[in-house]
């Protein structure tokens, strides 16, 4: 089975997506093609705190034109409901604090609550997450899922390349080298050029749109990468010969 072909089987598969999202945005920006294409998915974000201090207020809030980190990430939470409901999808903030506002989780406290929603939800069969380019949070949430894959061996792990630090010279190629030389096997599995893709394609440009604030923010007037179809890789454990 062909790379191509063999992403398509797994979204015809029955079972909900996960897609593990480190901050508001993350997940649509590079896993919104499969979200638009497997409609009823979980968007789990993972730093969708606000700190205790509401008033607090970062260089990079400010940046973004925010008053405080609780304005902030109410708005960040109303784009990412908006974006959600244009994917058809679920969104659900975890509570966890984004590195800018203190001292990160651990990634054992990523893992075990990802874990329970895992657990509290058996539809759940195709769990999408970063591939942790450039981006601490990413890699913390990546380290997380990945110490989960033992545990649910039943499941298919997507890594989605992280949009816009994908375009970072060698940031792909560095980091499936490293993931390989921990003895995992990363199978790149892209989309095929589908009327179905087209659409879903479509939807996912139109929900990456509803982060008005980070786009501000990033200056981003070049939209090509968002635009861009997603890239997957299948991640298993080296000795799976599957």
């Amino acid at each position: 089975m062909s790379h191509s072909s063999e992403l398509h089987a797994r979204l015809d598969r029955p079972g909900r997506l996960l897609v593990v999202s480190p901050h508001f945005d993350d997940g649509v920006f590079g896993a919104g093609l499969l979200m638009a294409a497997r409609p009823g998915a979980c968007l789990l974000t993972v730093f969708g705190g606000t700190p205790g201090d509401g008033a607090l207020l970062t260089e990079w809030d400010a940046h973004s034109g925010f008053t405080g980190a609780a304005d902030a990430m109410a708005a960040r939470q109303i784009e990412d409901r908006a974006a959600a409901a244009l994917l058809g999808a679920e969104p659900r903030p975890l509570d966890f604090l984004d590195a800018q506002y203190g001292a990160p989780p651990r990634e054992a406290t990523i893992a075990a609550a990802i874990a329970r929603v895992i657990d509290a939800d058996p539809a759940i069969r195709l769990i999408a997450f970063p591939l942790g380019l450039f981006h601490a949070d990413h890699r913390r949430v990546r380290e997380a899922c990945l110490g989960l894959l033992d545990g649910w061996p039943g499941l298919d792990w997507l890594a989605y390349e992280d949009a816009l630090y994908r375009r970072i010279d060698g940031a792909v190629q560095d980091t499936l080298a490293e993931l390989g030389a921990r003895g995992l096997a990363l199978l790149p599995v892209w989309p095929l050029a589908t009327s179905a893709l087209a659409g879903a394609l479509a939807r996912k440009r139109v929900a990456a749109r509803a982060y008005r604030s980070q786009i501000g923010a990033l200056a981003l007037t070049d939209l090509a990468d968002l635009d861009a179809p997603d890239r997957y890789w299948l991640i298993r454990p080296g000795d799976d010969d599957e």
